[in-house]
């Protein structure tokens, strides 16, 4: 993802 992407980690962003 983002910047984020170590947060939305959790969600489900893991793909990036």
């Amino acid at each position: 993802s983002e910047i984020v992407d170590m947060f939305v980690t959790s969600m489900g962003d893991i793909n990036q």
